[in-house]
């Protein structure tokens, strides 16, 4: 995904970063907000699907529209915007088949538009989606919220109802899902609980279910609001509530796609090796230094003075103690085998497919410039879909070859793919380090 280079502004009371980037499927306009002065409460990050409409809205809404405005209009300029096209799915295939694609979208941008068009097929008009850090004491760090209401999302964090708001505060702390009818009628509400009611109201968002998702031991929790304008008098929580099988697997799997996301780019930037990872695995289950260097074949010297300062170095630790906690901390070391087999696209003539760039593929045999790894697909489908997208006159002459990899990798190293029975390839230059390609915007190595 590229992006144009981020802009701050400094409002009184609240400096504001944004920014826009061009993914996959559409651009993304990010718009990041934090207290000024002291710490007033957690960063707040909304994400935006770009189009004409979203735009207005996220404009229309935004307290200081006339500073935001321009450099919003700037900002789609360098990214290239274009308006895209519309979309929707139309049946029961098409919503099963938009879940099962969305754990495999390729960025933010392709992430939404599963969203959207899923929750627009369930009786629903709108969305939000909480991604939210707490620290070890339960207090909130960060909201990342996605939309596809820009303006409702701009009144909502505007106002802070983020701090007050039930639905979240329940979220927080209950896996179940919920409706709007749960917290009683509107007439019986009161204060701020009754206000953001009646707002959301006004912007036509009447029925609520909010459907959390969460992981044990992690301090991240997703929260997904689906809404539609119809009243719950009126009947229009029965579609939500007929769809919430199919909402609690969109909420969990949005989730699941962020933390997938945030172990990858944790493992990328640390730059720790496969075998460093083995060292703090087998730490993390108690072997002794003594027995780790026994059992991957290390005498125990070279494991204390070389691989040992090499992890703390890395992980920026004091011992290997701490450095097994730093790494378990990011989820590095909670998976049962370290490595996975996934696939690559190889052909006869071409040789092996290693990335594409702006539409063009890139094969080991032509094309290769100075890259030293090959893309990797977890499964056939996804392949597949690359091939129809980027190569389509290829899809009879071309095939699909497994892989041994690390169970974190994103692609396939040379000699991987050497050992899968492929032909290495000769690159323009032998760099001392290849960088990952990147996935997405978030020049701070965390969605959050």
């Amino acid at each position: 995904m590229s992006s144009a280079q981020p802009v701050t502004l400094f409002l009184g009371h609240e400096t504001v970063r944004l920014s826009a980037s061009n993914g996959s499927l559409g651009h993304l306009i990010e718009r990041e907000s934090f207290a000024s002065e002291q710490q007033l409460g957690p960063k707040i990050t909304q994400v935006v699907l770009a189009n004409d409409a979203s735009i207005r809205e996220f404009l229309k809404g935004d307290p200081h529209s006339e500073r935001v405005g321009p450099v919003v209009d700037h900002l789609l300029r360098e990214a290239h915007y274009v308006s895209p096209k519309s979309f929707a799915s139309v049946d029961i295939r098409d919503q099963l088949k938009a879940l099962n694609h969305l754990y495999r979208a390729e960025d933010e941008t392709e992430l939404m538009v599963c969203i959207t068009s899923l929750v627009q097929t369930l009786g629903a008009t709108s969305f939000m989606y909480f991604l939210a850090e707490d620290d070890a004491n339960g207090r909130p760090v960060s909201y990342r919220i996605l939309t596809s209401h820009a303006e409702a999302l701009q009144n909502y964090v505007s106002l802070r109802y983020y701090a007050t708001d039930p639905f979240l505060i329940r979220s927080r702390h209950s896996p179940e899902p919920f409706f709007s009818s749960d917290f009683g009628m509107i007439e019986n509400m009161r204060g701020q609980r009754r206000e953001i009611a009646e707002r959301a109201r006004a912007m036509g968002m009447k029925s609520w279910i909010v459907v959390p998702a969460h992981c044990r031991g992690s301090n991240n929790f997703g929260t997904l609001y689906v809404a539609n304008n119809v009243l719950p008098a009126d009947g229009g929580e029965e579609c939500l509530r007929e769809s919430q099988a199919l909402f609690r697997s969109l909420s969990a799997q949005v989730f699941e796609w962020y933390m997938k996301k945030e172990v990858a780019l944790a493992f990328a930037n640390t730059r720790l090796s496969t075998f460093e990872l083995q060292i703090l695995s087998a730490r993390k289950r108690g072997f002794t230094l003594e027995l780790i260097a026994d059992i991957l074949n290390l005498s125990p010297t070279a494991l204390k003075r070389v691989h040992v300062p090499s992890i703390n170095h890395k992980l920026k630790a004091k011992n290997i103690h701490e450095a097994t906690k730093i790494a378990d901390d990011q989820g590095l070391l909670t998976v049962v085998s370290d490595r996975k087999v996934a696939y690559v696209i190889y052909s006869e003539s071409r040789g092996i497919f290693l990335r594409a760039d702006h539409g063009c593929p890139f094969f080991s045999k032509m094309l290769a410039g100075d890259l030293q790894e090959a893309q990797i697909f977890d499964d056939r489908a996804s392949a597949r879909e690359l091939i129809d997208r980027v190569m389509p006159n290829q899809k009879d002459v071309v095939q699909l070859r497994r892989v041994d990899v690390h169970c974190f990798a994103t692609t396939a190293t040379k000699e991987e793919c050497v050992a899968a029975g492929m032909p290495a390839w000769e690159s323009e230059a032998e760099p001392a380090e290849v960088a990952e390609w990147p996935t997405h915007s978030v020049s701070s190595g965390s969605y959050h």
